[in-house]
């Protein structure tokens, strides 16, 4: 399971393994995209 990060404060996921960390960036990426939209 990986750890999203918390209010878009630019902190990276920090997650078990590189699936886990590749998940959380695009989760982060994804959320800023909605949030700038």
């Amino acid at each position: 399971m990986f750890i999203a990060t918390g209010g878009g404060s630019g902190y990276l996921p920090k997650a078990p393994g590189t699936w886990g960390s590749l998940v959380g960036v695009l989760l982060w990426l994804a959320l800023g995209r909605l949030r700038l939209a």
